[in-house]
C-alpha cells in the first residue's frame, strides 16, 4: 500500500504550489519596485540593469501566476474527488 494516497498528495501539492506562488508574487514585487527604482535613477552604467529587473519581474510574475493556477487545479481536482 502506498505511503500517500492520491487524495493527500493532490491536497500537499494545492498547499505547496499555494505557499509557492505566495513566495514568486512577493519575488516580483520585489523585482517591480527595483524597476522602477532604476528607471528613475540618472542613467549611468550602475543603473543600467532594468532590463535585467524588468525580465526578473516578468519571470518571478508569470511563475507565481502558473503555481497559482497549478494549486487551484490541484485542490479542483481534490474536491472532484
Amino acid at each position: 500500500m502506498p505511503a500517500f494516497s492520491l487524495s493527500v498528495l493532490l491536497w500537499h501539492y494545492a498547499i505547496f504550489f499555494g505557499w509557492s506562488s505566495m513566495i514568486a508574487v512577493a519575488m516580483a514585487s520585489y523585482a517591480r519596485t527595483r524597476f522602477r527604482a532604476c528607471l528613475k535613477a540618472p542613467f549611468s552604467h550602475a543603473t543600467s540593469g532594468s532590463d535585467l529587473w524588468e525580465e526578473m519581474f516578468m519571470f518571478w510574475n508569470m511563475s507565481g501566476l502558473a503555481m497559482a493556477g497549478f494549486s487551484i487545479l490541484c485542490s479542483g481536482v481534490w474536491l472532484a474527488m
